[in-house]
């Protein structure tokens, strides 16, 4: 009869006997509400992108490696994070997509997004040309990947995130960025 942790690994897929794991570490960064910022590796399978694992996350996202960005600040083995309180996500590892399955568009359709902490953003999409943007932010799982991001006022080039679409306060179609 196998115990708890044994049935946990199973489910994982680890192959105890090998020592091998069909995870592999990723390092990415949570910008949460109230304007704080962490950084740690998650834990994703082969071709898993960063959106996908949270939309995975019901509640709790895990971080590994992780600690909060600021002074004085130090690593710690492991933090957990309700998912609603990240507002967006970045991969800070080149080989880690934030999309994954996202048919790709010649042309991104730009938004601007205004989240409930007031921050604006104007978000490249993958949003095809005849696509409406209320059916495509209603048809949208729990965190919407862009394919480019910048923070406006501070002029701040995020590169691809995932939004967290409960943070999202308004949204409105824009002009193409130059």
């Amino acid at each position: 009869m196998s115990t708890g942790i044994e049935r946990i690994m199973e489910s994982r897929r680890i192959d105890r006997s090998s020592g091998y794991s069909v995870f592999t570490r990723r390092l990415v960064r949570f910008v949460m509400r109230g304007a704080r910022v962490v950084e740690g590796n998650i834990h994703v399978t082969e071709g898993q992108s960063l959106a996908i694992f949270l939309q995975t996350r019901r509640n709790i996202a895990s971080l590994t490696e992780a600690r909060w960005i600021g002074p004085g600040m130090q690593v710690v083995p492991h933090m957990a994070f309700r998912t609603d309180k990240i507002l967006w996500a970045s991969s800070l590892d080149d080989g880690f997509p934030v999309a994954g399955g996202v048919r790709a568009v010649p042309n991104p359709r730009w938004a601007e997004i205004t989240l409930d902490d007031g921050t604006i953003m104007h978000v490249g999409m993958y949003l095809a040309d005849e696509q409406r943007l209320t059916d495509y932010f209603e048809a949208t799982p729990p965190f919407l990947p862009v394919m480019q991001a910048t923070v406006v006022g501070s002029g701040r080039l995020l590169g691809p995130v995932a939004i967290n679409t409960s943070a999202i306060l308004a949204v409105r179609e824009i002009e193409k960025l130059t």
